[in-house]
């Protein structure tokens, strides 16, 4: 063996050690297993959420993930189609979701108060209010007619289904595997589910 050859080995287990797999890929864009993580944690700050998956132990933690993913390769989704179609969220409009979180607490100070509370930022609100209302404007764009908030979510749901079947969705077997028919994660129980 070589001295490149060395040097090679080297390199590659010095990066094999901090190499971690994408939790999905979507249409070649990756969410990582740290933003999957993060968002778990920060939807977890919810004490009323955090108790129903606790009292179902691992079997729920694993649905819980599964769940807060799929809402991940949704707004990844939603985000291409909004680029594409020029949906865009302004910081305004992120900046009055906000303050309107803020009046729900009782104004700025107690929603600081709230938010160290429950171990979240402002950077990190100001980001989920950035996903739901993009995931709101693409659904009212897919059914421009609607009157109710159901009916646009039922036009993105149908438009989500479709979707999936022209861009590649594959997620980390560690997590389950992406049912194109259903857009749901499922565990994988057998090696029939496994993506091939």
């Amino acid at each position: 063996m070589g001295c490149g050859s060395i040097a090679s080995v080297i390199l590659l287990g010095s990066c094999g050690g901090s190499f971690t797999p994408p939790a999905a890929v979507v249409g070649g864009r990756t969410i990582s297993q740290a933003t999957l993580s993060e968002a778990v944690r920060e939807f977890l700050t919810d004490p009323t959420t955090a108790q129903q998956v606790a009292a179902g132990g691992a079997t729920a933690r694993g649905d819980f993930t599964r769940r807060v993913l799929r809402y991940l390769i949704e707004v990844d989704l939603a985000r291409g189609y909004a680029d594409t179609h020029g949906i865009r969220v302004t910081a305004n409009e992120v900046q009055s979701g906000l303050s309107q979180a803020e009046q729900q607490q009782g104004g700025p100070r107690a929603f600081r108060k709230f938010l160290a509370g429950r171990g979240l930022t402002v950077q990190e609100v100001e980001t989920n209010v950035e996903r739901v209302l993009l995931l709101t404007k693409v659904s009212r764009s897919l059914a421009p007619g609607a009157t109710s908030s159901q009916a646009a979510q039922g036009a993105f749901e149908q438009w989500l289904r479709q979707r999936v079947h022209a861009v590649d969705v594959r997620v980390n077997p560690r997590f389950g595997t992406f049912d194109p028919r259903s857009t749901d994660i499922v565990p994988i129980d057998t090696t029939a589910l496994l993506p091939g």
